[in-house]
C-alpha cells in the first residue's frame, strides 16, 4: 500500500487557543498532508472553531483558528466533517470556514472514521 492510499482520520476536539493542543492539531494535520496521506478531519465540540477565519470569528465574539488550515487542500485530499449538533450550537448559516465542512450525524462520522486506516484523537 502506497502512502497516498492511506487515509488518516483526525478527531479535533479543542478550540483555538486552548493551550498548546490547538496548534498541535494543525501540526499533525500538516505533517500527515505533507507526507501525502489522505485526511479525514472530524471536528467535534469546540474544535469546529479552529476553522473560523479570524474576521468571522471576531464578528461572533469567538477566537479564530490558524490560517494554516487553508493550506491542507493544496497538499493532499482533505475532507472535513462536523457533527450537525456542533454546527448548530457553535455557528450560524452565514459562517464561513477555511475549509469546506460537511455536516454529518454522529453515526455517519463513525462510519467514515471506521473507513480510515489510522485514527488519532488530537
Amino acid at each position: 500500500m502506497k502512502v497516498a492510499d492511506i487515509r488518516i482520520g483526525l478527531i479535533i476536539r479543542s478550540g483555538p487557543f486552548q493551550g498548546r493542543s490547538a496548534r498541535d492539531q494543525l501540526d499533525v494535520a500538516l505533517a500527515a498532508a505533507s507526507l501525502g496521506f489522505e485526511l479525514e478531519l472530524f471536528f467535534t465540540d469546540e474544535g469546529i472553531l479552529q476553522l473560523l477565519a479570524d474576521r468571522d470569528a471576531q464578528a461572533g465574539g469567538l477566537p479564530g483558528g490558524h490560517k494554516g488550515w487553508k493550506a491542507l487542500p493544496g497538499l493532499t485530499s482533505v475532507t472535513a466533517w462536523a457533527a450537525e449538533r456542533v454546527l448548530s450550537s457553535h455557528v450560524d448559516a452565514s459562517t464561513k470556514f477555511m475549509l469546506e465542512v460537511k455536516p454529518a450525524s454522529q453515526s455517519q462520522m463513525a462510519c467514515r472514521l471506521a473507513d480510515c486506516e489510522h485514527c488519532l484523537v488530537v
